[in-house]
């Protein structure tokens, strides 16, 4: 069983838009029944038999237009597109193409020329040349943003905001993603603690390993000893969070 590429645009464009339901289920049909040469030989009664449908062979090659082509007297239809859709440019030191090369040869057919003339290309080729441009895009893209200035959310601080890419870091290190969703209900989250309690909360479940982000819970101790630690080692590690904030970004301009 032979496979083939197809367009999974095919229905989508003018062409196919243009022709009755029929003749739609007849040109898949040729681009699937034709050898690999993209000859067809005539056999009305038999697809008319598989498809189910009546089919008027003059009002098809009328419909159809320079898509299939009447050779040999109307005993075969030759689909012109079918070779650069489905190979490009031919080779006759490919195998393949050498076969194909030699059926349209006896049918005095060159598919160069007729491929020349409508500027067609393989599908492989086409698909090379598409990620090619998305690539080039994408690196334009990635260029233009690491010149621009990065913008903190509103109520976010600088410190809070560094804390916040350090946790989507460290969460990619493991493997582990937040849905857009969960990204917004996270700075949400870090906005209602203030910048003290979200750096702290981060900073501490990183060095625990958790895969959630809580608070450090305060040591059973008596006469608040406990919250007061708690808050010293907050502040401790805001004044940090801060100082590298400022390290890197002074690095980054150069002071």
């Amino acid at each position: 069983m032979a496979k083939r590429f197809i367009d999974t645009d095919l229905f989508k464009k003018p062409f196919m838009r243009s022709l009755e339901a029929p003749y739609k289920a007849l040109w898949v049909y040729l681009l699937c029944e034709c050898d690999h040469a993209g000859i067809w030989s005539v056999e009305l009664d038999v697809a008319q038999l598989r498809m189910g449908m009546k089919l008027d062979p003059e009002k098809a090659l009328e419909k159809m237009g320079g898509a299939v082509v009447s050779i040999e007297g109307g005993t075969k239809w030759y689909l012109p597109d079918f070779i650069a859709f489905q190979y490009g440019t031919l080779n006759p030191a490919n195998r393949v193409h050498e076969s194909v090369l030699s059926l349209l040869s006896k049918h005095g057919i060159d598919p160069n020329e007729e491929q020349e003339k409508k500027g067609l290309v393989s599908p492989l080729q086409g698909a090379k040349d598409k990620d090619k441009d998305k690539d080039k895009d994408l690196d334009t893209d990635k260029e233009e943003r690491a010149h621009e200035p990065e913008v903190i959310p509103a109520g976010c601080t600088p410190p809070m905001w560094e804390a916040i890419k350090r946790w989507g870091q460290y969460r990619r290190e493991k493997r582990l993603t937040l849905t857009p969703s969960g990204r917004a209900a996270f700075l949400k989250k870090c906005i209602e603690w203030g910048e003290e309690r979200a750096v702290a909360a981060i900073d501490h479940s990183i060095l625990q390993g958790w895969t959630g982000c809580y608070e450090p819970k305060p040591n059973a101790t008596t006469n608040g000893q406990a919250t007061e630690d708690s808050r010293e080692q907050r502040r401790r590690m805001v004044v940090e969070a801060n100082a590298k904030f400022y390290r890197e970004r002074d690095a980054a301009n150069g002071n």
